[in-house]
């Protein structure tokens, strides 16, 4: 480890505040890196920071999401009563198994994320796009996230599975605390309220998938549901595990990401004048976005079942490793003027929904999501600015650290649904 380099910390405020500088420090001077554990009790954690690791890591099946079964047990015994909640969901999600396991559970829902699929939820999208556009205040400040990204991508999962979208409000809620607890510094207090949360939505979709029981849907819980009963392939606790899962998977990334594809392309014009003349460039500009402001940092955690060696260094068998894609996104041995947002550059590289047995099964939903909603608020309200003291607004997440609230206006006041001329403001 280079001398002048102090352990990676994920507690420091600066990987919060400033985190593409201190990926960039890190993959210059140790890209392979033992740092301070984010694990209580554990004695460090292996960090990589640059691309061709990161990938490499990704994609070796040595390395094992899935605790030990006497370990896991072990670790949420010794958890306090308040977090064992989440952390007993979160063993038993997609997310935390590996294969044939995750095989198993994977094929249950590929289905419903898969190609023909997402072009068949392609006209709700617009359509959800085009009314949300029409229902914000003109010329008034408006807050994308809240009043478009948000309300988008919670309508569309939700229809997906087939949730009752009356209680929007309250799910959310639940969903973000939930998502808090994959954040790497586990502080009490954020452990414990994704607990609290992770309760409240068994309750809710243990009572959802009573009722799908009784009274199916052509719906994708009716179809979990059916999976468990008529094959026995699902367990009770592995149902609920899935449902919760793809609710705040299904949401709290893609909303991040379309509001940072708004803001990249307000804070860099030319790129957006490129957009303005070429709409076929969207899907580009979204593939950008994802690449230079992702909105998952790291993959989540693994331990080799044998030593492996990535770059210089040994990593021992069971040791944790944690990858973050945000800083192989950005490594400059991959793309030149790796911090520059530019919508015509090649993205194939990038890996902003992972790779591997685990890369993001909605990956096709989000980017349908995000292209439809950006594409559909630029054309509609084609001078769209930032409020200069407005800032955008962060989660304080470093694994999910995307925008919450992003201030936006529309100086002149026009009405451009289709068919409607545009209105001039008064004076």
């Amino acid at each position: 480890m280079a001398a002048e380099l102090v352990r990676f910390d994920p507690r420091n405020s600066h990987v919060h505040s400033e985190p593409y500088t201190v990926y960039e420090r890190y993959r210059r001077l140790d890209p392979v890196h033992w740092g301070l554990p984010y694990a209580p009790g554990a004695p460090g954690c292996w960090y990589l920071f640059r691309h061709e690791h990161v990938v490499a890591f990704l994609r070796d099946r040595r390395f094992h999401r899935k605790w030990p079964r006497h370990a896991s047990d072990d670790r949420i015994a010794h958890a306090p009563a308040r977090q064992r909640p989440f952390l007993e969901v979160l063993d038993r999600m997609l997310l935390s198994t590996d294969p044939p396991e995750h095989r198993r559970l994977r094929t249950l829902v590929g289905k419903a994320f898969g190609q023909r699929a997402v072009e068949s939820y392609r006209p709700l999208v617009r359509r959800l796009a085009e009314d949300l556009v029409d229902a914000l205040p003109r010329p008034a400040e408006f807050d994308v996230v809240e009043r478009l990204a948000a309300p988008l991508s919670f309508t569309v999962i939700c229809a997906v599975l087939g949730v009752p979208t009356e209680h929007t409000d309250r799910l959310r809620t639940w969903s973000a605390r939930f998502s808090d607890g994959l954040d790497l510094r586990k502080q009490p207090d954020t452990m414990a309220a994704a607990g609290e949360a992770t309760v409240r939505l068994l309750d809710y979709f243990g009572e959802l998938v009573r009722q799908r029981r009784r009274e199916p849907r052509d719906d994708l819980v009716s179809a979990l549901v059916s999976a468990r009963d008529d094959e026995d392939r699902l367990s009770e606790d592995e149902l609920l595990a899935m449902i919760i899962q793809l609710i705040f998977a299904g949401h709290e990334t893609t909303v991040a990401q379309i509001g940072a594809t708004v803001l990249n392309l307000l804070e860099n014009p030319d790129q957006l004048a490129l957009l303005r003349a070429d709409p076929g460039l969207i899907g580009n500009a979204v593939e950008e976005s994802l690449r230079r402001t992702g909105s998952a940092h790291t993959a989540a955690g693994r331990k080799p079942s044998e030593d492996v060696r990535i770059g210089d260094k040994l990593i021992r068998a069971g040791e944790p490793v944690i990858a973050f894609i945000a800083a192989a996104n950005r490594d400059p041995d991959v793309f030149d003027d790796p911090h520059r947002f530019d919508i015509r550059r090649d993205t194939s590289a990038a890996v902003p929904f992972g790779a591997g047995v685990h890369y993001c099964l909605g990956a096709q939903l989000a980017r349908l999501e995000a292209e439809t909603a950006v594409a559909t608020l630029f054309r509609r309200l084609p001078d769209l600015q930032p409020v200069p003291d407005r800032p955008s607004v962060y989660r304080d997440n470093i694994v999910l650290p995307g925008i919450e609230h992003l201030i936006v206006r529309e100086p002149a006041a026009r009405d451009t649904r289709p068919g409607r001329a545009p209105v001039s403001s008064p004076g």
